[in-house]
């Protein structure tokens, strides 16, 4: 039987998770905690791995040499959607540039 667990936050907003829970899910002294507002609702979930590096131009180039070659030329049938999708922006801009 699961009975609720609550916590109070003191004059600063904080709050201690229950010692129950802390264990259950393995949040010591400086784990991270991931907080998420949803609703009227929040969560926290520990964070079991930090990006570490800060540069993101380093980043971004082990991310391309990561996924090299996935990104293959378009088919003919995206070319086809892409030429639609182009010709529909096309007829909407000038629609929009017209008088009322």
């Amino acid at each position: 039987m699961n009975l609720p667990l609550f916590a109070q936050t003191n004059s600063k907003g904080q709050v201690v998770i229950p010692k129950a829970i802390r264990e259950k899910l393995g949040i010591r002294a400086g784990t991270l905690l991931e907080v998420v507002v949803r609703a009227q609702g929040l969560y926290l979930y520990p964070v079991n791995t930090v990006a570490r590096d800060t540069d993101s131009r380093t980043a971004f180039i082990k991310l391309l040499k990561k996924t090299a070659g996935s990104w293959g030329p378009a088919t003919p049938k995206e070319q086809r959607k892409e030429a639609a999708q182009h010709k529909l922006e096309v007829r909407a801009s000038k629609k929009r540039k017209s008088a009322w």
